[in-house]
C-alpha cells in the first residue's frame, strides 16, 4: 500500500520553504483533535525543535493545513544525533519513536535518518532447534494458573519459583528486580538454574543492574547458575547478533522430566514495574499507579514446558558459542523513562485463577519464521463477533509488509459491523501511528482505540474462547525479528479471566491521552497549552 501519496509530493516539491523555517523535519499527516487523536484532516506536520523559534511559516501547502508539532527530547536526538539516540534508545521503551514514517524528512543539512542504523540485517543467521514443530498441542486435563499484574503477578511467580524441586530454565529480557533475584537465590540452591538474558539499557525502575543480577546469583548460586548473554546488539560479551534489536521473550521452564514440571509465560520481565510485590487484599493505591499491566500464565504440562525449554536451551547453546570468540567493553546505559502516568491508580483488584481442563495451545515464536505473524492472522480473520486487543504500542510499519497485514487485517475487522472491535494501547503511544494506522484504514477514535497508563501488555481476546499471552510488541521488530514468545489458549474459562481485565480496563483505565507532542502556532512554535 502507498500511504498519504497526495501529500509527500507536496512536501517534495515545497522543500526548500519548509527548510528555511527552522524545523527538525517534515512529514505528511493529519490535524489532531485536543485530545492527541487524529481528525479526518489531512495535513502536512511540521516537527520543530521547542528551543528554536520557527519562521516563516506558510499558513498552507498545496491546499493542505500545516500543523506545527513541538519534538520530544527523543525525537530532538533523533533527528540531529540519530548515532547517539541508536546507542541510547532503540533498545529500550523509546522503541516506539517512529522512525521510518512515509515521507518523514529531515529538513536538517548532512543528518541521515535513525533507520538507516536500526534497519541492518542481523549478523549471523537464526536457525532454530533441529526438527522445531510449531503446531498446536493438545493439552489433556492440564492444569492453569492465569494471573495479573499488578494485582497478583508477583505471588504466582514467587510460589512458581519457590517451588522449583529439580531445575528451573529461564529466557527473560530484563531481570533487574532485587525481590525476584533474592527469591531465585533462596529457592534455587544447589538446583541449577539455566539463564539467558538480554542487556537493555537499566530501566527505570531497576533495583541493580542486569550485570549486577548476574554477578549477585553468580555468587549465591555457584557452579549450578550458568548464564550467558542472548545474542543482541546490547550483549556485552560482544557476540555477533541475532535478534535484531532485543531478546524479548519472558519463559521460565520448572523441572523438566519431573512430576512438579511448569512453564510460566508472561508479558512482563522480572522487574519492579512488571513484578511488583503486591497483594490484591490489601492494595497499596501508590504502587498500582506505578506498575504496569501485564497478563501472565502458567502451565503444569511437561509437553508444553519441554517445548519452549528446548529453544531456549538452544538459545543459550548458540549464543554461549558465539560469545567465547568474541568480547567488546559495554558502558551501562540508562533508559530513557516512560511517560508519567496522568490517570487515577486502579481501583478494583483481582487474584488469580487456577483451571484444570483440556485445551488447544498454539506456542508462538518470534523470529521464527511465519510462525507468529500467520498464526496471529489466522485469528483475526477467523474472528466472528469480538476481537479485544491491548498492546504496549502500534508502531510504525510501513516498512515492514508482513507486519502492515497484521493492521490490514485488523482493519477489516473494524469495518465489519457483526464484530466488536476494541483496541487499548498505553500511553507511549504515539499521536504519529495513530496517523499512519488511519492511514492504513483503521479506525483510531475514542470508540474502537483507548489510551491506558502503564499498560505492558501484549493480550488478544477472540470470540470469548482464544486468548494470546505474549511477549510480541506490535513493532515490525516485534513482531519479525526479535526472540519473543506467547501461546493462544482454546478455552472459554481462560478468556473469561482475561476478559474481564480487559473489560475493567476499557470502562475506568483507558483514559489518558495518545503521546504526542504539544502543537506550537505558526508564527514561532511555542506551547499553545
Amino acid at each position: 500500500m502507498s500511504y498519504f501519496g497526495d501529500i509527500i509530493p507536496v512536501i517534495s516539491q515545497n522543500i526548500d520553504a519548509l527548510r528555511a523555517t527552522g524545523a527538525l523535519a517534515a512529514r505528511p499527516g493529519f490535524m489532531l483533535d485536543e485530545d492527541g487523536y487524529p481528525t479526518q484532516t489531512r495535513a502536512v506536520v511540521l516537527i520543530a525543535d521547542p528551543n528554536v523559534a520557527l519562521a516563516n511559516v506558510p499558513d498552507s501547502l498545496g491546499g493542505l493545513p500545516i500543523d506545527v508539532r513541538m519534538a520530544t527530547p527523543a525525537q530532538i536526538m533523533q533527528f540531529t544525533q540519530p548515532a547517539a539516540f541508536a546507542d541510547k534508545a532503540r533498545f529500550s521503551l523509546a522503541e516506539s519513536v517512529p522512525d521510518d514514517f512515509p515521507g518523514l524528512v529531515l529538513l536538517r543539512e548532512g543528518v541521515a535518518p535513525l533507520a538507516v542504523q536500526v534497519e541492518a540485517a542481523p549478523g549471523i543467521v537464526y536457525t532454530p532447534p533441529p526438527g522445531a514443530n510449531y503446531d498446536p498441542i493438545q493439552l489433556t486435563n492440564v492444569t492453569m494458573i492465569c494471573s495479573c499484574s499488578p494485582d497478583n503477578g508477583w505471588s504466582v511467580l514467587e510460589a512458581f519459583i519457590q517451588a522449583t524441586s529439580a531445575s528451573l530454565t529461564t529466557a527473560m529480557y530484563d531481570f533487574t528486580s532485587a525481590h525476584i533475584e533474592q527469591t531465585v537465590a533462596t529457592s534455587l540452591e544447589g538446583k541449577p538454574f539455566k539463564l539467558v538474558l538480554d542487556h537493555p539499557p537499566k530501566n527505570p525502575t531497576a533495583d541493580e543492574t542486569d550485570e549486577e543480577t548476574v554477578a549477585k546469583l553468580t555468587s549465591a548460586l555457584g557452579s549450578t547458575f550458568t548464564q550467558t548473554w542472548a545474542l543482541t546488539p546490547s550483549d556485552p560479551d560482544g557476540g555477533t547478533p541475532i535478534f535484531q534489536t532485543s531478546y524479548h521473550i519472558k519463559v521460565s521452564a520448572r523441572d523438566i522430566g519431573r512430576t512438579n514440571v511448569g512453564v510460566w509465560i508472561s508479558s512482563g520481565n522480572w522487574n519492579n514495574s512488571n513484578q511488583p510485590v503486591f497483594d490484591w487484599t490489601n492494595p497499596d493505591k501508590t504502587l498500582a499507579r506505578k506498575s504496569d499491566r501485564d497478563w501472565h500464565v502458567v502451565f503444569f504440562s511437561q509437553e508444553l514446558a519441554a517445548w519452549f525449554a528446548s529453544f531456549i536451551e538452544h538459545d543459550f547453546d548458540v549464543a554461549q558459542a558465539e560469545n567465547a570468540n568474541a568480547a567488546r567493553a559495554h558502558a551501562i546505559v540508562e533508559a530513557l523513562p516512560p511517560p508519567p502516568p496522568a490517570a487515577s491508580p486502579i481501583d478494583e483488584f483481582v487474584g488469580p485463577i487456577t483451571l484444570t481442563e483440556s485445551v488447544t495451545v498454539t506456542p508462538l515464536l518470534t523470529p521464527d519464521a511465519g510462525v507468529y505473524v500467520d498464526a496471529i492472522l489466522d485469528l483475526i480473520n477467523g474472528t466472528q463477533r469480538s476481537f479485544d486487543l491491548q498492546l504496549q504500542y502500534i508502531n510504525s510499519f510501513a516498512a515492514d509488509p508482513k507486519f502492515a497485514d497484521l493492521i490490514a487485517a485488523l482493519a477489516r475487522v473494524q469495518h465489519n459491523e457483526a464484530i466488536v472491535t476494541r483496541i487499548i494501547l498505553g500511553n507511549n503511544q504515539q499521536s504519529e501511528n495513530l496517523e499512519l494506522m488511519q492511514e492504513a484504514g483503521m479506525l483510531v477514535d475514542r470508540a474502537h482505540v483507548r489510551i491506558q497508563n502503564n499498560v505492558h501488555n501484549k493480550g488478544m481476546l477472540v470470540d470469548g474462547v482464544r486468548t494470546v499471552v505474549s511477549s510480541q510488541n506490535w513493532s515490525g521488530a516485534g513482531v519479525l525479528r526479535n526472540r519473543d514468545a506467547g501461546v493462544i489458549i482454546e478455552s472459554a474459562q481462560v478468556n473469561a479471566y482475561f476478559q474481564a481485565r480487559f473489560d475493567y480496563d476499557w470502562t475506568y483505565q483507558a483514559t489518558a491521552k495518545p503521546r504526542q507532542a504539544k502543537t506550537g502556532g505558526t508564527e514561532n512554535g511555542g506551547d499553545d497549552s
